[in-house]
C-alpha cells in the first residue's frame, strides 16, 4: 500500500512540475567539431582550422536549459572535464527581450542576470543603482559538467541562446587583443560559431569546381554526339550555388566585461 501511494505522490509531483515548467531544451553536440583560431601559414593571417588533436575538455557534448517557475536551471556537458584555469573558458548565454543571463566559469563560476532596460540607458547610468538592476545565481562543477540556475527578472521566453567553451594558448589576463591569440573553442548551436559559413564557403567552392567540370564533360560528350549527328544545337546550363554567412551573436562585450572583472 505504501508503495502505491508513493508511485502516486511522484506521479502528482511531476504533473505538477510539467504544469509550471515553461520552457525546455536538450540538445545533443557531436564530438570533434572543436575549431582551431590560428595563424595562417603567411605569418599574418589569422583563419580558423578544425583542430587536428582532441580538445575533449572544451569539446561541447550537451547543454539543457529549463525554465520553471520563475527559475532558469542550465547544465553544460563536455566530452572531458570542466577545467578549472586561467586558460579555459566556459559561457553560456540566456537573452530575453528584458535581460540578459550570463552563466560563467573562467578560473571560478558566475550566474549573473542583467537588466537590459537599466544598462542599455547610458544617459541616466548610476553606478550606486547597479546592484538594483542584476540577480546573482549559482554555479557548480562536477567532472565534466557545469550546473547553473538563476532567478528570471523578467521575461521567460528566450530570444536567443548559446554556449562556447574555449581554451587559450595563454592566461586569458594576458590576453589584449583576442584577434591575435591561438585558441581552440566550440560553440553551440554552431551557428554562433565565428566560424560558421567559412567552412561551407569552402565547400561551396569545391561544389561549384565540381558541378563547372561535370557540366563541360556534360556539353563535350552532348557536342560530340550531336556532331555526329550533323547536329549543331548545344545547350548550356550553368547554375552556381550560393551561400551566405550568418552573422555572428557573440556579445563581446559582455565577454570582455567577464574577463576584466576575473582579473
Amino acid at each position: 500500500m505504501r508503495k502505491i501511494k508513493y508511485k502516486i505522490m511522484v506521479f502528482l509531483i511531476a504533473i505538477a512540475l510539467i504544469g509550471i515548467t515553461q520552457t525546455v531544451s536538450a540538445e545533443i553536440d557531436g564530438s570533434g567539431d572543436v575549431f582551431h583560431h590560428k595563424v595562417s601559414t603567411d605569418g599574418q593571417t589569422w583563419t580558423y582550422e578544425q583542430a587536428s588533436t582532441a580538445k575533449d575538455d572544451v569539446d561541447i557534448k550537451e547543454i539543457t536549459y529549463i525554465v520553471s517557475g520563475n527559475t532558469l536551471a542550465i547544465t553544460m556537458e563536455v566530452y572531458g572535464n570542466i577545467q578549472t584555469s586561467t586558460k579555459h573558458a566556459y559561457l553560456f548565454y540566456y537573452n530575453t527581450s528584458d535581460a540578459t543571463y550570463i552563466f560563467t566559469w573562467i578560473n571560478t563560476g558566475s550566474a549573473i542576470g542583467y537588466d537590459w532596460d537599466f544598462y542599455l540607458n547610458q544617459d541616466d547610468y548610476d553606478y550606486m543603482e547597479m546592484l538594483d538592476h542584476m540577480v546573482f545565481g549559482d554555479i557548480t562543477k562536477d567532472g565534466s559538467i557545469l550546473t547553473g540556475s538563476v532567478e528570471l527578472m523578467g521575461s521567460s521566453e528566450p530570444t536567443n541562446v548559446w554556449g562556447s567553451a574555449i581554451e587559450y594558448d595563454v592566461d586569458y589576463s594576458e590576453i589584449t587583443d583576442y584577434g591575435t591569440i591561438e585558441w581552440y573553442g566550440d560553440y553551440w548551436p554552431n551557428m554562433y560559431a565565428p566560424w560558421y559559413g567559412v567552412e561551407d564557403e569552402d565547400d561551396t567552392e569545391d561544389d561549384t569546381e565540381d558541378e563547372t567540370e561535370d557540366e563541360t564533360e556534360d556539353e563535350t560528350d552532348d557536342t560530340t554526339d550531336e556532331t555526329d549527328e550533323s547536329t549543331q544545337d548545344t545547350t548550356t546550363d550553368e547554375e552556381s550555388p550560393g551561400f551566405e554567412f550568418v552573422a555572428l551573436i557573440a556579445g563581446i562585450a559582455l565577454l570582455i566585461f567577464v574577463f576584466r572583472k576575473k582579473k
